[in-house]
């Protein structure tokens, strides 16, 4: 380790690691573009008229390729060329190389000729074969063809997807390298997935619909390339509106999470996921301890990153329906319009069912409704019901109405086709006034004949339509779920402060590292207490008599008592059957406390267990209260999770856990709880359900924050945790183990990155990372820079910041992004920052600086800057640039101070800064850097 002091500058050393931090990411997008935009194709088959083959060479013609198809065949002739397709009979007559190759060869002949392309610089390869053979194929048998293939893509940095690949389809790139059996129209759905025959069943669909795609790719059982690398390709290159992924199993949690949270922020993402029961799980992963099913972290993760997920293919192709054809809602207050009220009723019952919102409409609407006699049932009242007698006219008129009504976000119409309007009339006029609607407009048609003419149009005019109620209120709530992860991920909660005190934390932490150093399993029950009390958390007073006389010492405070033998099974969490063994009868006299703990020292030997201390707590029966359970576990995909829910028999708790991913936020956590069924319960029964929420909602934070601080805290299962009437929250029984760290699924915060500095006039000041709670520092911030200034950094007028701004600059993923705040000493003011945004293989970093002016002149720029070459230096970046008005001369003299070289763009008319931080190592970041 070094310290690193600079005089004048900073004002306490800080210790960070001698070496360079590089992220693991795998090879990132590294040559992955070549998988879209290849220049020259090689197919690479076992025989000319094989079957795969064939099929793959038509739909690179009839998608329109623009580049050199290369067909390899040992019974071809040289030179033969067919169809616009060269062949060949030997690899070395392709010239010069292609930069994709698909093998349609039987997999277990695909290494070899793997190796001698690689050799020759191929960097890019799709397997689309594999079969029963290469199921059975182990990684940790060096002569097996998994093997074999993991290996050249260590040694030789060819990208390979497959094998069991479908390909891929580009069509904004002309490129269909597949076996599709269908045509695919150009569109802006694009679709990832791990399973080539999802794959084929959404072409097959989105064909009979008219729906075209960007990209469509399915990795199979992918050697190399994953879904976070095609992710991140994706969210470089854009293209499209929506995303579907279909989801079979992580490998790497942070990565994947990284690149869909940012996709989720710029599309609409909805995710499907095989796999969810033990039986059918792919990974073999053990399930997270305290939890019944292993699906429920993995759905907390996509909430997490703002994707909706759908359960089963049915609602896949029908969230696609109405996410490609609904504008995001601005609300989820819904009116129905039908012409009878039996229909409106079971849309009503469903929308109940499912916790939606029927809005409540305006006087002025409900006069209007009653004066022109539009609403037959309860007058002016949702649902609109205009009656079966109603004319084309009529129906159009009252939807008018209510899609003009300020307190209405949804109008659905429903409507059954009748002589007076048939469905067809009643359509041409709805969408001929859509432009002039306020509100969104979802519509449902009844029947199979005259209907199908209203759907047909509504399918052509791009209009949400469905053939029941019930079918249109599944896509209005996906539609308010799709808002609420929304929400979740782009909101900025408020400040919180973290409960306890920084020396009683430092003792916690203290206490877990010792216990781990010496190779135990789990605390004591005292321990863990002392643990919890560090972190601010109130605890039942305990007595603890470690059993060194026959007799158990009396507790200082008065009966009555309840007695626990702490041994070391009941230090485990979870581990139900021993837990629960004595410990609720209430003890009133000295005499009734030794036969107790004479009971309980019969039950421990009876099985073989021995207890080292003895817990006596003070039975609090003249206080109501309500138990929960909440803590810390560990998945093994995603990490340290966090889990809230209720307390009682172990079958009721697994039904009603709830898991969130850290960190959390107020927000965060408020949403977790409310998940829970024993909310309900909670609120109802509390005289301040409020401060209440308000009170988990801290406690959930501390939890995150402990998951974050203690990296060896394994699992940690507060079971019960009493909740008085009058929201006090006391943690009564608790287990704590202990275990090696584990990676999270969205990067915490990185505190190793604070430090005290001192500026130019002597004044104290604070680099640090932002924050999600900065929020309303940077607006204030924003509010005291000069025109000039907002120029220089945005290259534009920006008098505010929206929410999205804020959002955006405050939400980081720091493990592609970084930005550090310079605060006054108390934390109160900002005075600068210094941001820095990764691509996604780390090869290159982009740099901004603002400094508020009335601190310019004192170092600010400086302290700012050079934090940002430590960071991105040490995180393994290769060079950091930026782009600097000419007229910025302070900014221009700065980079230059520091090592930068500078350029004129004469086209942009900006100055182009660079500085190289870390050596390249591979052709790919040579390739990347123009070296």
């Amino acid at each position: 380790m070094t310290s690193v002091h600079r005089p004048g500058s900073w004002s306490s050393s800080v210790a960070v690691p001698d070496e360079v931090m590089m992220l693991d990411k795998g090879m990132g997008v590294q040559f992955v573009e070549h998988f879209f935009r290849p220049r020259a194709i090689m197919v690479v088959a076992p025989g000319r008229e094989d079957a795969l083959t064939q099929a793959v060479l038509f739909n690179l013609r009839e998608g329109g390729f623009r580049g050199k198809i290369w067909a390899v065949a040992p019974d071809s002739q040289a030179g033969d060329v067919l169809e616009g397709v060269q062949w060949v009979n030997l690899l070395e007559a392709v010239t010069p190389l292609a930069e994709l190759v698909i093998f349609c060869l039987p997999v277990d002949d695909v290494p070899d000729q793997l190796e001698l392309l690689a050799a020759r610089g191929v960097s890019a390869a799709i397997i689309l074969t594999g079969g029963a053979r290469w199921s059975e194929s182990r990684l940790d048998d060096p002569a097996s063809t998994r093997s074999r293939l993991h290996d050249i893509v260590r040694r030789k940095g060819v990208r390979v997807m497959g094998p069991e690949c479908m390909g891929v389809v580009s069509t904004r790139h002309y490129l269909n390298a597949s076996c599709a059996s269908v045509p695919v129209a150009r569109g802006r759905l694009a679709y990832l997935g791990q399973s080539g025959m999802v794959g084929h069943a959404l072409m097959d669909w989105a064909a009979a619909r008219g729906i075209g795609f960007s990209n469509l790719v399915a990795l199979g059982d992918s050697v190399d390339v994953t879904l976070a690398d095609v992710l991140d390709h994706f969210n470089q290159t854009g293209g499209y509106r929506a995303l579907v992924l279909h989801i079979e199993q992580i490998t790497n949690a942070m990565h994947f999470m990284t690149t869909l949270r940012e996709a989720a922020r710029h599309h609409v993402v909805v995710a499907i996921k095989s796999g969810r029961c033990a039986s059918t799980d792919l990974s073999g992963r053990p399930l997270a301890p305290g939890l019944s099913r292993r699906d429920q972290v993995f759905d907390a993760a996509l909430s997490r990153a703002g994707v909706l997920r759908v359960a089963h293919s049915d609602g896949l192709m029908d969230a696609l329906d109405t996410l490609t054809r609904l504008p995001a809602l601005a609300g989820e207050r819904v009116v129905l319009v039908s012409n009878g009220l039996g229909l409106a009723l079971l849309a009503m019952d469903e929308l109940a069912r499912q916790g939606g919102v029927l809005a409540e409409l305006s006087s002025a609407c409900r006069q209007a409704l009653s004066d022109e006699g539009l609403d037959v049932s309860v007058s002016g009242h949702n649902p609109v019901d205009v009656g079966s007698l109603a004319t084309p006219e009529r129906f159009e008129r009252a939807v008018r109405l209510v899609a003009d009504d300020p307190g209405v976000d949804v109008v659905l119409t429903i409507h059954v086709p009748t002589r007076m309007a048939p469905s067809r009339e009643v359509a041409e006029r709805l969408l001929a006034l859509r432009p002039d609607m306020r509100s969104a407009w979802m519509s449902c048609w009844m029947g199979l004949q005259d209907a199908r003419e209203a759907r047909q149009l509504c399918q052509r005019a791009g209009v949400a339509h469905y053939r029941s109620p019930e079918k249109a209120i599944d896509g209005l709530m996906l539609m308010a779920r799709y808002r609420q992860v929304q929400h979740l991920l782009r909101q900025t909660p408020p400040a919180v402060q973290l409960p306890g005190t920084p020396a009683r934390r430092d003792q916690a932490r203290h206490l877990i590292q010792q216990a781990f150093d010496r190779r135990r399993s789990a605390l004591t029950h005292e321990e863990c207490g002392q643990v919890l009390e560090g972190y601010g958390m109130a605890i039942t007073p305990a007595h603890y008599d470690y059993l060194n006389a026959e007799t158990i010492s009396l507790p200082p405070f008065s009966p009555p008592w309840r007695l626990r033998l702490i041994h070391p099974a009941n230090c485990q969490p979870f581990n139900d059957d021993v837990i629960n063994a004595g410990g609720n009868t209430s003890i009133a006299t000295p005499s009734a406390l030794a036969d107790e703990g004479a009971r309980q020292r019969a039950w421990c030997q009876d099985r073989n267990l021995i207890p080292f201390s003895a817990c006596i707590q003070p039975r609090r029966d003249d206080v109501p209260a309500m138990s929960i359970s909440c803590g810390i576990t560990r998945d093994a995909t995603f990490g340290p999770v966090v889990f809230f829910g209720r307390a009682g028999h172990h079958l009721d708790e697994a039904a009603d856990r709830q898991v969130a991913l850290p960190p959390l936020n107020n927000a965060l956590a408020a949403a977790l709880i409310e998940q829970s069924s024993v909310w309900s319960i909670l609120a109802h029964q509390s005289e301040a359900p409020d401060n209440l929420q308000d009170q988990l909602s801290r406690l959930l934070v501390t939890l995150s924050h402990m998951a974050t601080d203690l990296p060896h805290l394994a699992v940690l299962d507060i079971n019960p945790l009493e909740v008085t009437t009058a929201g006090e929250l006391r943690a009564d029984s608790y287990r704590l183990s202990i275990g090696p760290p584990t990676p999270f699924a969205i990067m915490p915060y990185p505190e190793e990155w604070q430090r005290n500095v001192t500026l130019g006039k002597g004044q104290q000041a604070r680099l640090r990372p932002v924050r999600e709670e900065d929020a309303a520092l940077v607006t204030e911030f924003h509010t005291r820079l000069s025109r000039e200034s907002i120029r220089f950094r945005y290259f534009r007028d920006k008098p505010q910041l929206s929410q999205v701004d804020l959002s955006r600059l405050t939400q980081l993923d720091y493990d592609r992004q970084m930005a550090f705040l310079l605060v006054n000493d108390a934390d109160t003011d900002m005075l600068g920052v210094a941001r820095v945004w990764n691509d996604p293989d780390n090869v290159r970093t982009e740099f901004a600086i603002i400094v508020r002016d009335d601190m310019h002149g004192q170092g600010a720029g400086r302290l700012l800057m050079e934090q940002l070459i430590r960071y991105s230096r040490h995180v393994g970046t290769l060079e950091m640039y930026g782009k600097i008005a000419p007229e910025n001369r302070a900014m221009r003299a700065l980079v230059i101070s520091v090592g930068f070289t500078t350029s004129l763009d004469m086209d942009e008319g900006v100055i182009n800064a660079r500085l190289m931080l870390n050596e390249p190592s591979t052709a790919w970041q040579r390739q990347r850097l123009g070296k």
